[in-house]
């Protein structure tokens, strides 16, 4: 054993304790505080995976689960374990919209007849996918359609009550598509929060039972703040106003064929409804098929996880073939190439709106030159499945100029004419028939006329808009009219005239004002007169109507025997819209004493518009006044040689 001396042993234990002391700091009081400790999984959740091979990105839609004000910080994603690089990971974390950012959800479904059975069982899930989506404190309604519109859930934070209105809808009734849409714009108008989002859910057309008009939903739509989403459910939807709708709304319109494919489509809208932040990777060369993601951040500072599947969907090319138009004002046609139709639609947009392209199938376009201006314009396509993009192109395509045509032809009915015309870029010219300065007619193109009586040279001229000058103009000249074909039609017009339902409301000027009155209403059996044709009323322009449109302008219309029907179908003869303007509103007729008679028509689907059990009428003099909806009219005092000859 060996001896160490005292000394040495003493100077080591020494120079040990000098090394511990300068190593040793004492720890700060209040830094004794326990590491933070992870937060659940469940605080990061995954809402959609959307990949989109047409861009080689998958984009993640992500929400903490706990307080809105939380954000979710330094995001990373693992596809298959292997790191997905973020695209701009330098930019700053997105913390959560404030109360007014986050989305006030109103759910617009078609519940008709039509979506019995599949279809509506297919709408409820993905209604219940979409909602599920939503945070607990986003704001969400339902509205339900048919024949009539029913607020199913009001605008509330999301709860059970809104899950159990989806699950107890049910199919029945026909389509008041247009009225939902106004509906659905006030409803959300009214509500708090300035990200109002409207998603609606259809299967087919306004079938008539809406009192509200396209124009007006179309206008309402556009005036207000709200965004819509529009899916056409099926091959009978209105694609062509639906997509105009979700234009106007600066939204997205999807076509979706496949019952099984709706509520993939509104979980992936859900996802990016309900989303606090949006993370997207970069994501080339997948192999078709699942995979899995890994998502890690931070949430107040503590690492969170998320983990999900999806599936990676092939990369679809698309070719477009632009194929010139056999005459410049024929359609230009555009052939895709390479989407299967049992996989994929497409979409098409011209400069990013629908107006001026329709879709046939999954491999033809068609453009119409009169809808666009001149010159070159932006055509994109996009293929979809269950509303993610797998393809996208794009070509320019070049629109001549065309000039404004007008043409007049002879009407199916003895003693009218047609005309019809059209000008590039003007959805709706305006065409005006006069005959010695007097009106025969004006509206929207098509414009069906009565030869004046005895014939004579009618001047037909095409506007863009009412009152501004002529674009295009034409001179015919008419031949009188037959006496036995006016018998005729005067009679087919008294049967049809007996059929009509009261629904106007009649005013009378009366010391300088205008008073609303009670119609003087009789049933038709009061009045043989009616019901069997005379004479006299074979004879043309017994009366002219100056109608006023909702802008104080005033447009003369001549008024003879044979019944008109004014509306705002196209086959009216005189044709107006409007908010409240039915498709075949009134029909009128004149009498030889220089009366007007009025029947109201009632439609088959719009419900009973009068308490009477008979059908009624009322006479109109002289000014008195009658509203259509935002319109009127009145009966024109006749001159005083035309007052005698009616005698």
């Amino acid at each position: 054993m060996t001896a160490y001396p005292r000394s040495g042993l003493l100077r080591t234990v020494a120079l040990m304790l000098l090394v511990a002391l300068a190593l040793w700091r004492p720890a700060p009081v209040g830094a004794q505080t326990p590491a933070p400790t992870p937060a659940p999984a469940s605080n990061l959740e995954i809402l959609g995976i959307e990949h989109q091979p047409d861009r080689g990105v998958i984009a993640v839609r992500l929400r903490a689960n706990g307080s809105r004000d939380e954000t979710i910080d330094e995001p990373a994603v693992l596809i298959d374990a292997l790191p997905a690089p973020v695209i701009s990971p330098s930019a700053p974390a997105a913390t959560a919209p404030a109360v007014s950012g986050r989305p006030t959800v109103l759910l617009v479904m078609d519940t008709s007849g039509s979506m019995a059975g599949a279809p509506l069982s297919s709408a409820v899930s993905a209604a219940r996918a979409l909602v599920g989506r939503l945070a607990n404190n986003d704001t969400v309604g339902l509205l339900g359609f048919a024949s009539s519109v029913t607020m199913r859930a009001p605008l509330a934070p999301r709860s059970s009550a809104v899950d159990t209105a989806i699950s107890q809808l049910s199919a029945t009734g026909d389509t008041a598509l247009y009225d939902a849409i106004a509906t659905g714009v006030s409803t959300l108008a009214a509500s708090p929060g300035t990200n109002r989002i409207m998603v609606l859910l259809s299967d087919g057309q306004d079938s008539g039972a809406s009192k509200s008009s396209k124009e007006a939903a179309l206008k309402a739509v556009r005036d207000s703040s709200v965004t819509v989403y529009a899916v056409g459910f099926g091959k009978d939807t209105d694609a062509a106003f639906l997509g105009a709708l979700a234009d106007a709304g600066h939204g997205t319109y999807w076509s979706v064929l496949d019952n099984s494919a709706l509520p993939e489509l509104f979980a992936t809208l859900g996802g990016r409804l309900g989303a606090t932040r949006t993370v997207e990777v970069t994501a080339t060369g997948l192999t078709p098929g699942k995979h899995q993601l890994v998502v890690r951040a931070r949430i107040a500072g503590a690492q969170v996880q998320a983990t999900s599947s999806f599936d990676a969907r092939p990369a679809v090319p698309i070719t477009l073939d632009v194929t010139a138009a056999s005459a410049p004002d024929r359609a230009i046609v555009v052939t895709v190439a390479g989407i299967r139709a049992d996989t994929a639609r497409i979409d098409a947009l011209v400069d990013g709106a629908h107006a001026g392209v329709t879709v046939e199938g999954n491999d033809r376009l068609l453009i119409d030159p009169w809808e666009l201006a001149p010159g070159s314009h932006r055509l994109e396509v996009e293929a979809t499945a269950s509303g993610l993009s797998v393809a996208r192109a794009t070509v320019t395509v070049t629109i001549p100029a065309l000039p404004p045509q007008l043409t007049v032809s002879n009407a199916a009915r003895t003693g009218w004419r047609v005309a019809t015309g059209r000008a590039q870029g003007i959805p709706s010219p305006v065409i005006v028939a006069t005959a010695g300065g007097v009106g025969l007619g004006r509206s929207a193109s098509p414009l069906e006329f009565a030869a004046p009586e005895g014939g004579g040279t009618v001047e037909v001229t095409l506007h863009a808009k009412a009152g501004e000058p002529p674009i295009a103009s034409q001179t015919v000249e008419v031949a009188a009219a037959s006496s036995t074909g006016m018998l005729m039609l005067a009679g087919a017009g008294l049967l049809l005239l007996a059929l009509g339902a009261v629904i106007v409301i009649r005013r009378r000027r009366a010391r300088g004002m205008m008073e609303e009155i009670e119609p003087r209403m009789r049933p038709l059996s009061a009045d043989p007169d009616l019901l069997r044709p005379r004479d006299e009323w074979t004879r043309r322009d017994f009366a002219r109507i100056v109608l006023r449109d909702p802008g104080g302008a005033e447009h003369v219309h001549a008024v003879s025997g044979r019944p008109l029907t004014l509306g705002s179908a196209d086959d009216c003869d005189i044709r107006i819209t409007g908010e409240a303007v039915r498709p075949h509103h009134v029909r009128l007729t004149a009498t030889p004493a220089g009366e007007l008679r009025v029947h109201g028509l009632s439609e088959r689907r719009a419900g009973p518009r009068t308490q009477q059990p008979a059908d009624l009428w009322i006479v109109v003099q002289a000014g008195e006044e009658v509203a259509v909806g935002d319109w009127s009219f009145h009966l024109a005092p006749a001159a005083p040689a035309e007052a005698a000859s009616a005698q």
